[in-house]
């Protein structure tokens, strides 16, 4: 079995809580729109390294429509390059809490409705070692409940524009580990007010990972204490 074609394949299955897909090749096929509509129940949906491009997803999540409880979609190891525009929007992933885009050879998130629809639920959002080389202002603006931001292992990501993090109200924890950046000015982090955490580590030094910077954010006064991360595991 190589792909899974039509709309109707799952009928019959709406107990079904896990569904895996892992490494399927998909290859140039689409999605068909409601393919999992039938699968009313289902919890977490994995896709990882299925060969989907950015075009295998309908437009207005309707290739994830009728997924009303869906709380974990992963989408890792893909090719998808971008996250075209309302990928999740819709309705269909209304409870969705945790997406994973990491290693997705994902290099642009320039359209602020790349995650729309994801804005009342979404909490974790992994798009680490991806292609990334710039985070634009307002990429993540509509995901206020967003929580955990994984930009860990992106090489290439050199560029932060000022107002990245805007609308993240609810951030509590950043990873930047691994990235080219060296420099954070406390503008970028400015109106996060539930930030507590920012992760970095050496991109070229792994094995100096134990001796990673935590940077924490005093709400007190908005300035970034810089401690030692040796101790905290």
């Amino acid at each position: 079995l190589r792909v899974i074609e039509v709309p109707h394949a799952f009928n019959g299955l709406a107990q079904l809580a896990h569904l895996d897909m892992s490494y399927m090749s998909f290859g140039q096929m689409i999605l068909a729109p409601g393919m999992f509509s039938a699968l009313a129940g289902l919890t977490k949906l994995s896709l990882q390294s299925s060969t989907l491009y950015e075009w295998a997803f309908q437009p207005n999540g309707s290739t994830f429509r009728g997924l009303g409880r869906l709380h974990t979609l992963v989408l890792t190891g893909n090719k998808l390059r971008f996250v075209r525009p309302d990928t999740f929007g819709g309705d269909g992933l209304r409870s969705l809490v945790l997406l994973k885009l990491d290693a997705a050879w994902i290099a642009t998130l320039n359209d602020t409705n790349a995650f729309r629809g994801l804005d009342t639920t979404l909490q974790t959002l992994d798009l680490s070692r991806n292609l990334l080389q710039a985070i634009h202002a307002r990429t993540f603006s509509c995901l206020r409940r967003l929580r955990q931001l994984y930009l860990s292992g992106c090489k290439k990501l050199r560029v932060l524009e000022p107002g990245a993090f805007d609308g993240l109200v609810s951030l509590q924890s950043l990873w930047l580990s691994g990235s080219p950046l060296r420099l954070l000015n406390s503008e970028y982090f400015a109106r996060l007010d539930s930030l507590r955490n920012v992760f970095l580590t050496e991109a070229q030094q792994p094995e100096q990972a134990d001796e990673a910077l935590l940077v924490v954010v005093d709400p007190d006064d908005d300035t970034l204490l810089q401690q030692d991360f040796s101790d905290h595991g």
